[in-house]
């Protein structure tokens, strides 16, 4: 345990660090600070882009360059990133370098200027799910953001939805996408560009210095942790690993990878500015009532409100909307996947021998759970105590433990043994005809 949490620090410390090729130095007046946005837009994603806008403007530079390539991502994140790129307070073009599809369309068309790499395309920007009222709202930002910049915002519009029909470029029915080439003869473009500095000289900032800015540690990790696939991965095992430590105790190896991974999850978050620390207290909460439901018997009280306060802040710490439902529910169906592998997988390699029994205690080997008094049944024998009710007699030369059928029977008195329930010997006092009690022995009160 102790080497797991040296690891930690030891990767945390190296995240903290500022990226590769950052020189740490302030950039010089005068320069243009190009920002990528590449691969999801996430809640990460956010925290970077403000950073490097604010490092912009504090550095006085002339422009931003935001290079944009992306299949999509979340929506809370675009509409973030979209204000940060329009409040910048700076000039602000925007070159596509591969793919802005989805929610990259609302970002491309946040600049002042819209420049495409040649091969490459723009739209593909209906929502998922499809819902009327999310639709509506997202063609409304997409109309509003061609209108600001010039250019035609029922193209923008046919970008997200299939209803809209434009001749000679797309049809009723169909989502439109343009390559590059087709959206600068539209003019829905400023240009078709061949590299980055030919964007730059279009824009007007031919000869300025170039700052690129690039995602620090913690910024790596945040976008990394945030994903919707790595997130509910990182869920996934660190559930796992929980349970695999609790049907196993005494390894530590899986509880230390769950806890790791159920860090790595929170702490992401946290960077990224998704939660608080009320999410990652509620989840303590909820683990300790879940331990507290296994060692205290009760009704699952207990482990019903711990397995709720866990859900409840995992959905916050997401961000409390359907895409954390999604990530909820792709995390448990995982989790139970690999919950059934392990047990099938330690049930066939014999795993689970190591924390069982290795023989089992037979009436053959010499073991019983109990002593059976069955053999006394109707035999007699003598109080040798007196019996208010229970006392003890003597039956067959042995002292037994035994309680009377009825009242108080005296010491000395013979008894019939009528009933055996356990250990548990009921005795009456004998007829005369049944008594045996000069044969078992005489008898006296020993207190």
């Amino acid at each position: 345990m102790h080497t797991t949490l040296r690891l930690v620090v030891l990767i945390a410390i190296l995240l903290a660090r500022p990226g590769a090729g950052e020189t740490g130095a302030p950039a010089a007046p005068g320069s243009v600070y190009v920002v990528p946005i590449r691969g999801e837009i996430d809640r990460g994603l956010t925290r970077f882009v403000d950073r490097a806008i604010r490092e912009a403007h504090d550095a006085g530079a002339v422009g931003i360059l935001v290079e944009v390539s992306t299949l999509g991502g979340r929506l809370d994140a675009t509409l973030e990133i979209r204000d940060l790129l329009v409040e910048a307070r700076l000039p602000l073009a925007v070159l596509v370098v591969d793919r802005a599809w989805s929610a990259g369309v609302l970002i491309s068309l946040s600049g002042d200027r819209l420049f495409m790499l040649p091969g490459t395309s723009i739209g593909a920007a209906e929502p998922r799910p499809l819902d009327p009222k999310v639709l509506s709202a997202w063609r409304g930002e997409l109309e509003s953001m061609a209108e600001r910049g010039g250019r035609d915002p029922l193209v923008a519009a046919a970008m997200a939805d299939a209803s809209i029909a434009i001749p000679g470029l797309v049809e009723k029915g169909e989502i439109l996408t343009l390559t590059a080439k087709r959206a600068a003869e539209i003019r829905f473009i400023d240009g078709m560009v061949s590299s980055r500095h030919q964007a730059l000289k279009s824009a007007g900032w031919e000869g300025a210095r170039v700052t690129e800015i690039r995602q620090r540690g913690l910024e790596s990790l945040s976008r990394w942790a945030t994903s919707s696939t790595v997130a509910s991965l990182l869920l996934s095992l660190g559930m796992f690993g929980l349970i695999v430590e609790i049907s196993t105790p005494g390894l530590g190896v899986a509880g230390a990878v769950g806890l790791v991974c159920l860090g790595l999850f929170f702490g992401g978050h946290l960077i990224a500015g998704v939660a608080g620390w009320g999410g990652v207290l509620l989840f303590i909460l909820g683990l300790a009532l879940l331990s507290a439901e296994a060692f205290v018997p009760g009704v699952g009280l207990l482990g019903l409100g711990g397995a709720v306060s866990m859900l409840l802040s995992i959905y916050f710490t997401i961000g409390g909307d359907i895409h954390a439902v999604r990530t909820i529910a792709v995390s448990m169906v995982t989790t139970l996947v690999l919950t059934a592998g392990f047990l099938y997988t330690a049930v066939r390699r014999g795993w689970l021998r190591k924390f069982t029994l290795p023989f089992a205690l037979t009436t053959a080997s010499g073991y019983v759970s109990t002593q059976s008094h069955a053999g006394l049944l109707g035999k007699a024998g003598v109080a040798i105590t007196p019996l208010r009710p229970a006392g003890v007699a003597r039956i067959d030369h042995e002292r037994y433990d035994v309680v009377s059928e009825g009242g108080f029977i005296g010491a000395g008195t013979s008894v019939m043994v009528v009933h055996i329930e356990g250990r548990r010997v009921v005795v009456r006092p004998a007829e005369p005809d049944e008594g045996h009690g000069p044969a078992t022995g005489s008898a006296r009160y020993e207190p």
